[in-house]
């Protein structure tokens, strides 16, 4: 820039004025002898940052001032939206949405031309005067416009087009399309097969990522730690994708929010719930049904999004045991789990920059089984056993524009694992009481109660009370 400059000086004997750090930018071309003032200032100084001004005798350059465009994008639901693509066509400068649908861009002074492209949304092109920082809500609506041909496009957000390592972003409508066990789209079993991630066990929920143990991942509900993440002895993960809106995968390089984890990260964001109108969905699997149900309090202003799925394996097996007890009266047994999940969201916007929203999950695992044998003589066993294990979280975030520049979200969480106690749980599920009934005259009772304790985790819990409460009883009467 510095040689563009001094032979323009001697051209025109004209003299520039300028601040010195302007001779780093790179000059587009260089001055032709053809050419007027003006034309070679065009020449060199076209398409960069740098501008000028003719003023008598000498020739003033500086750079015109910075300003940042900010705001949030959203569907007409007022729904924001991630990883929104938003670029300046005049200096073919961009940026992304992140997770809470904020973008925040500085450009130089003037005036610009926004456009806003998501895929499955129509672009939204929006002209600004950048003589301020400028603040607004982008509103995208959804594309009904049908394509003669199918079009693969890249992914801004992919990995090798980013910084950040090993990390891998879902949307919702990927778990949907993604692996379904017995007709239920599961997300741990999606992030299984994603490579470098091993599952262990065959068709249970285990997360083995780069080679760490399955306790090393952290697991984020909107930002509350969750501890159980399985239902069914690690058949089933405890997410319900009827209401996830994105969930973050990282494989290595943590950031620093996350604090410590030793594996994996996997923070899922749920859905805020629609702005406009009232709409839910309603699903029937194999073992489990789903429904999700969202809407506006009021309207534009605060929203409700709720999601509940149960297991009805119990139903199944109650008719059975009926059954099967009624055919051997002297043998009866009786068992019965289930599993639900309980997802609920408030929001309200204060304004277009400050946002509060409430989020509460709540998901279990009951079991019970009972058994009664009748030996000879009188002599019989009965046995109870009862479990309960999951999670309750609940977490209230307020989302706000701080600056032009920079935005915060503040969590305040709690989260309780719940779990009977191990001691209680074993007692039960070892446990064997006979009752010796003598014929009168005189009445004679006695009883005992025998256990053991060991370090089980959830699976094999699970696995070995059925085991003891059915072969027991059999053992000790022989």
């Amino acid at each position: 820039m510095k040689k563009a400059i001094d032979l323009m000086q001697r051209m025109y004997d004209i003299t520039f004025v300028y601040d010195s750090s302007l001779v780093t930018a790179k000059p587009q071309a260089f001055p032709s002898a053809g050419n007027s003032l003006k034309e070679n200032l065009e020449r060199i100084f076209g398409g960069t940052d740098i501008k000028w001004e003719i003023r008598d005798e000498y020739v003033l350059l500086f750079r015109p001032n910075n300003y940042t465009f900010s705001g949030y994008v959203c569907e007409d639901s007022g729904e924001t939206l991630i990883n929104v693509t938003v670029l300046d066509l005049n200096t073919l400068k961009g940026t992304l949405s992140n997770e809470h649908g904020f973008f925040s861009i500085t450009l130089p002074e003037g005036k610009h031309k926004f456009r806003f492209s998501y895929i499955g949304y129509q672009d939204v092109v929006k002209e600004v005067d950048l003589s301020s920082n400028y603040n607004g809500v982008i509103y995208l609506k959804e594309s009904s416009t049908s394509l003669k041909e199918v079009v693969v496009v890249a992914d801004m957000n992919a990995p090798l087009r980013t910084t950040q390592t090993g990390k891998v972003s879902l949307t919702s409508e990927q778990l949907n399309t993604e692996f379904s066990l017995l007709s239920s789209p599961d997300l741990v079993k999606t992030l299984q097969n994603l490579p470098g991630v091993a599952s262990g066990t065959e068709l249970l929920s285990g997360m083995y990522v780069h080679g760490g143990k399955n306790d090393e991942n952290l697991f984020l509900l909107d930002g509350t730690p969750l501890y159980q993440i399985n239902h069914l002895g690690g058949l089933f993960s405890a997410f319900n994708t009827d209401i996830i809106k994105n969930v973050d995968f990282y494989k290595s390089g943590f950031p620093a929010r996350y604090s410590g984890r030793l594996s994996s990260v996997v923070d899922v964001r749920t859905k805020e719930g629609s702005m406009k109108e009232f709409h839910g969905t309603f699903s029937l699997g194999l073992l489990d049904g789903r429904v999700q149900f969202e809407g506006p309090i009021i309207k534009d202003k605060t929203s409700f999004n709720i999601a509940i799925r149960r297991s009805w394996a119990d139903l199944f097996t109650a008719p059975v045991f009926f059954l099967l007890n009624r055919s051997n009266p002297d043998d009866k047994k009786n068992v019965r789990y289930a599993f639900y999940d309980i997802n609920g969201k408030i929001t309200h916007h204060f304004s277009d920059n400050n946002k509060l929203s409430l989020s509460v999950y709540s998901g279990n695992d009951l079991l019970k089984a009972k058994a009664q044998q009748v030996f000879d003589k009188g002599e019989h066993y009965d046995s109870d056993f009862k479990a309960k294990w999951g999670n309750l979280t609940t977490a209230l975030t307020w989302n706000c524009q701080i600056t032009p520049k920079l935005s915060g979200s503040f969590t305040g969480a709690y989260s309780r694992n719940i779990f009977m106690p191990f001691t209680s749980l074993l007692s039960h599920a070892n446990s064997f009481r006979h009752n010796f009934v003598v014929p009168p005259p005189s009445k004679r009772e006695a009883s005992f109660l025998s256990s053991k304790s060991s370090l089980l985790d959830e699976t094999q819990l699970f696995a070995y009370s059925l085991s003891s409460l059915f072969e027991g009883a059999v053992s000790e009467a022989d």
